[in-house]
């Protein structure tokens, strides 16, 4: 049995890591002590900016509030932690395996709500699949500059059940119910991160390529006709792993995450913006592989994967992208 305080440490500086770290510690601090929060990363603006002013959150309804977060970039500070919430980059994951390896106590859960495919892999392998839980956030965030926060978009954070440490998954997941981020876990996991990682797949792209906001998709006929193209290949794909959507419905649901987060710059835009490598490779890079792998022809996601290698030449115009999806259809 646990004898002291439920320690929680967010790997993360930047949006969500910000975000998730403000709204646990301000229930920490207005309502349960129960628990610790610290933000560990390597933005040293970003970890300077908090210590010493707080975050300012401002909410989609426009409230702010100052946060003072707890952050470092020292792992002795961070030892014998029981609960790693990973909302790092996933490229950035080999990095912090052996990171966590070294803070995490006995019985510590690794809890990954990072972006795309492949994280889990490399945690399980360091630290075993007992203590390694995969989990997704729908929230939406925007880090303006170091210690200002924009919340842009609600949304369900998802973990899939651990057996093994059920009881320490259920304490994070209700801390998090607390804080105002709806929470839960579940045995049938998979449909809604395969959910979650095609409309990541038609909106980040996107946006980063035109540098718009992700309500701004909305906006146009010819922006839609494109996130319905990408939506339809990647359901092809999503079927080798025995999920079936309809097209109709995955359209739907991107649709709803433009509205709901209409004022986000999705995390690939706020990447290119801050001349930052993106994720592409571990959301429509991976789609292409899978589909690879079963035979399946991805030239859309093919196509957005190569173009977000070099980000010198962005924006695109809406006319220049819709001409060259719709070739690849034809097969010009």
């Amino acid at each position: 049995m646990r004898r002291h305080p439920l320690k929680i440490t967010v790997f993360g500086t930047g949006a969500m890591g910000s975000f998730f770290s403000a709204r646990l510690t301000h229930l920490q601090h207005k309502i349960n002590p129960s628990f610790t929060v610290q933000m560990f990363g390597q933005w040293q603006e970003q970890i300077d900016a908090v210590s010493r002013t707080g975050l300012q959150l401002t909410e989609k309804d426009g409230t702010s509030s100052i946060i003072r977060l707890a952050a470092t970039n020292q792992l002795k500070k961070i030892e014998n932690t029981d609960i790693a919430l990973i909302c790092v980059k996933s490229y950035q994951t080999p990095k912090i395996t052996p990171q966590l390896v070294q803070i995490l106590s006995k019985t510590g859960l690794a809890i990954s709500l990072q972006n795309g495919l492949g994280n889990k892999a490399p945690l399980v392998r360091q630290l075993g699949k007992k203590r390694v839980v995969q989990g997704l956030t729908t929230q939406g965030a925007t880090l303006l500059r170091p210690g200002y926060l924009q919340h842009a978009g609600g949304g369900d954070t998802i973990c899939e059940d651990n057996p093994t440490n059920s009881a320490l998954l259920d304490e994070l997941l209700q801390h998090l119910n607390s804080s105002g981020i709806p929470s839960f876990s579940t045995l049938d996991f998979k449909r809604p991160f395969w959910q979650k990682l095609i409309v990541n797949a038609a909106i980040n792209p996107v946006t980063a390529l035109l540098h718009l906001k992700n309500g701004e998709l909305l906006n146009s006929p010819v922006l839609l006709n494109l996130l319905k193209l990408i939506v339809s290949e990647c359901i092809v794909v999503a079927r080798t792993q025995d999920l079936h959507f309809e097209e109709s419905e995955l359209l739907e649901k991107t649709i709803s995450v433009c509205k709901t987060t209409a004022q986000n710059n999705s995390s690939m835009l706020q990447d290119v913006l801050n001349r930052r490598p993106t994720e592409i490779d571990a959301i429509n890079g991976a789609i292409v592989r899978h589909a690879k792998q079963s035979g399946i022809a991805t030239p859309i996601n093919t196509k957005l994967t190569e173009l977000l290698v070099n980000t010198d030449e962005l924006p695109l115009s809406i006319e220049l992208l819709e001409s060259t999806l719709l070739n690849l259809q034809t097969g010009n």
